[in-house]
Parts: C-alpha cells; sequence; structure tokens
C-alpha cells in the first residue's frame, strides 16, 4: 500500500515541474547512471582486459625467449654429436649406472630447483638396455612462469647427450594463470 502512495506523491510532484525542471532532472539521472555504469561495470572490464592482454604479451615474449633457448641447445646438441666438446656451462652430469633411476630423478629436481618451477608428478618406465648405456624415460609434469619453464628446458637440454626433452606439451588455462602447464617426457642415458 505504501508503494502506490510513493508513487501518486512522485507524478504529483513531477507534474507540478516545469518542462524545463523535467529535462534538467532526467539530464541528471542519465549522467548519474552512465556515472555509476562507467565505475560498476566498465572500468573493472576495462581494467581486466588490459591486464590480460599485457599478460598475454609477456606470455609471448617468454614463449619467444624459449624457443631461442631451445634453438640454442638443440644447436649445442648438433655440435656436441658431430663430435665437438661441449661449452663449459653445457657440461653434462654424469649419471652412474649404480645410481640409476634415483640420479636420474634426484638432477630432475635439481634442475627444477634451479630453474623456479613446480615439478607437479614424476613417473619413471623401466630403464630399456641399448648395449653400452641404458635409458630411461620420465614423464614429469612442470608448472611455472613461461620464462622458467624455458630456463628450465634449457638445463635439461644443456645435460645433453645424458637428459634429453621430448614430447614437450605447454598449455595455460584461466586457472593457471599466469604459469603454464607442462607435460614433458626427459629420456636419460645412463652410462654402464
Amino acid at each position: 500500500m505504501a508503494a502506490p502512495a510513493v508513487l501518486n506523491q512522485a507524478r504529483v510532484f513531477v507534474g507540478r515541474l516545469s518542462r524545463r525542471e523535467k529535462t534538467i532532472g532526467l539530464l541528471v539521472l542519465a549522467a548519474g547512471i552512465a556515472y555509476l555504469y562507467a565505475t560498476d561495470v566498465s572500468q573493472p572490464i576495462e581494467s581486466r582486459r588490459v591486464r590480460a592482454t599485457a599478460e598475454l604479451l609477456q606470455a609471448k615474449t617468454e614463449m619467444e625467449v624459449l624457443s631461442a633457448t631451445l634453438a640454442a641447445a638443440r644447436s649445442e646438441l648438433a655440435r656436441i654429436k658431430s663430435g665437438g666438446t661441449p661449452t663449459p656451462s653445457a657440461a653434462p652430469v654424469l649419471l652412474h649406472p649404480r645410481d640409476g633411476a634415483g640420479a636420474v630423478l634426484d638432477e630432475i629436481l635439481r634442475l627444477r630447483d634451479a630453474a623456479g618451477v613446480e615439478v607437479r608428478g614424476l613417473v619413471p618406465s623401466v630403464a630399456v638396455d641399448k648395449g653400452t648405456y641404458s635409458e630411461l624415460t620420465v614423464k614429469v609434469s612442470v608448472r611455472g612462469r613461461t620464462s622458467d619453464m624455458g630456463k628450465y628446458l634449457a638445463l635439461i637440454e644443456a645435460h645433453e647427450p645424458f637428459l634429453e626433452a621430448r614430447r614437450l606439451k605447454m598449455e595455460t588455462t584461466p586457472a593457471s594463470l599466469p604459469d603454464v602447464v607442462s607435460e614433458l617426457e626427459v629420456g636419460a642415458f645412463v652410462a654402464k
């Protein structure tokens, strides 16, 4: 009952206003609504868009660095396989046979600490005898910033021919931003 009475009083009040006063009142009301829309709806959306654009640009830049790092590591591997000696910064860590999978897992975790990424899972396979050496494959699940992921892959590749990154899959989801989630296989070559 109170609402109809208030509406009637508002009609009477508006009815008493001149045409000029009604126009000014509507303009003030429209300006108030536009201001509220701009502050409560548009600005937060715009700030999120700007932040997402900046993160996307940063991720693209980090991916370019990752690509360059991976290309350099592959170049170093090709140079080593063709008979060259490893550069001092890329000197491999020899994994002794008595250490087996434990040393490989320890090395993967040591590289994780050096790169600053989070290893979320390690699944080693059974070692395959290749004659003078054994080959072990470890599935690794990693999460971290793209630049740290590039550093982690570069560290793995720097250990060639004893450690080798294979089957890399990287993805970013809204839940993982600004991090990248990666799945890869690390091949380890253990001397006998």
